[in-house]
């Protein structure tokens, strides 16, 4: 039983290899006791030893096509990682909260320097002084103001600022000339 295993066990390999290769070989082309019983333990041993040559071979590609594949992964998602933490740390740091809220809920619509018309109807807000831009944006919180008819849009804009965001966001404005 033993010798049989020793000559099936290496050729049912091959045949999984070609399966995986696809090549479907049949099982019928396995040999049989009868078949090889010129073969010699030697030629066994050789095809076994082959075979896990191509087994590792094999192993050791995919393992490095994973371990590519994981790294790249992981330097992306350490990048990300960080942009979302410099986010936090300039909108942490003193006179910089303004300037956060601005391109994170503003610069989208009135554009990084404050010189673009949102949706081609609000006045620039460039050069406008705090104090004012503190009262519009205090006024659209609360629903008050509604100029050129995009009141709601504004009001949900800054629903959820508070009072102190409020000033960061006007204070960091009127510093956009």
């Amino acid at each position: 039983m033993a010798k049989r295993m020793q000559v099936i066990v290496p050729f049912f390999a091959m045949w999984l290899l070609g399966c995986m290769e696809g090549k479907h070989e049949s099982p019928q082309t396995i040999p049989t006791q009868k078949q090889n019983t010129q073969s010699s333990g030697k030629d066994a041993t050789d095809v076994t030893k082959a075979t896990a040559t191509q087994l590792a071979k094999e192993t050791r590609e995919a393992v490095k096509s994973t371990v590519e594949s994981v790294r790249t992964h992981a330097v992306a998602t350490l990048q990300k990682a960080q942009e979302e933490i410099s986010k936090v740390v300039v909108a942490q740091t003193p006179g910089n909260a303004g300037k956060y809220i601005y391109q994170r809920e503003c610069s989208h619509c009135h554009g990084k320097d404050g010189k673009k018309q949102a949706l081609g109807k609000s006045v620039l807000l460039a050069g406008q002084r705090a104090s004012i831009l503190a009262d519009k944006l205090k006024a659209y919180q609360s629903g008050d103001r509604n100029v050129t008819g995009l009141g709601k849009t504004m009001q949900l804009q800054v629903a959820s600022l508070s009072t102190s965001d409020l000033l960061a966001v006007a204070e960091y404005i009127s510093t956009l000339k």
